[in-house]
């Protein structure tokens, strides 16, 4: 919510509140006038099944994150205009070029995983009408591989470092003091990749590798001296 970099990334296990976290920052920054945030999600069917019912229906004991009577809703324009404020215009990436024209303040992403450099590049364009509010593109999303674009981008994995004005916060399923005892318990019981992933929230290597506990990190070191000799080998596979 608070914070004040271009790029945003909340990278979040299991049940850490990410998209609810994404449409609270969604909502403080469309109460500006004259502010128009997007909503967008990989796929349009998607983003309406899950983000945009978090921002309007209730969840469970939770209530909707934009408050009924504080908004009017254009479902075919697909803009939800905000009393006294901004508005919200929401689609999918299905056909980036569709997005074009678009002219935002700033843009909220759900599951970033599921994008291409390219569709984050295509709204990094997209992010420039000035209103007073400062820019921001802010996205959430599950870890992924260390080899994802993500991961090289906001300095998640391997050795890599963030790139100028990209900000991230990292979170596991047990910071969600919210959860109850039973989830959290079924939860520590996965293992090995899938524990690290969903539950620590590490940028690791997908089930089903040969060696699923390589890491990066600790198997790989800077070398003393001179390289003096190469070894190569080729798997069938």
């Amino acid at each position: 919510m608070a914070a004040e970099s271009r790029e945003v990334l909340y990278s979040g296990a299991y049940a850490a509140g990410k998209t609810r976290a994404l449409c609270y920052r969604l909502v403080a920054r469309a109460q500006t006038p004259g502010s128009r945030e997007g909503l967008c999600r990989k796929h349009l069917v998607t983003l309406k099944a899950s983000t945009l019912r978090t921002l309007l229906e209730p969840d469970g004991s939770a209530p909707p994150v934009l408050p009924p009577g504080t908004y009017d809703w254009n479902k075919s324009s697909r803009s939800i205009k905000i009393h006294g404020g901004g508005e919200i215009v929401y689609f999918g990436l299905d056909d980036p070029q569709k997005i074009g024209s678009y002219n935002l303040t700033g843009c909220a992403i759900d599951e970033a995983v599921e994008l291409t450099l390219d569709d984050w590049n295509m709204l990094i364009g997209r992010i420039r009408l000035d209103v007073g509010l400062r820019n921001s593109l802010y996205a959430v999303c599950n870890p992924g591989a260390p080899s994802h674009w993500l991961a090289d981008r906001f300095g998640l994995a391997l050795d890599y470092k963030a790139k100028e004005g990209c900000e991230v916060i990292h979170t596991k399923t047990t910071d969600n003091s919210f959860l109850p005892a039973d989830y959290i318990d079924s939860l520590l019981t996965l293992g090995g990749v899938a524990y690290r992933r969903f539950v620590e929230g590490q940028w690791c290597a997908s089930d089903g590798l040969v060696y699923d506990r390589w890491d990066r990190m600790v198997h790989v070191v800077e070398r003393d001296g001179e390289q003096v000799r190469y070894i190569v080998g080729m798997d069938v596979g």
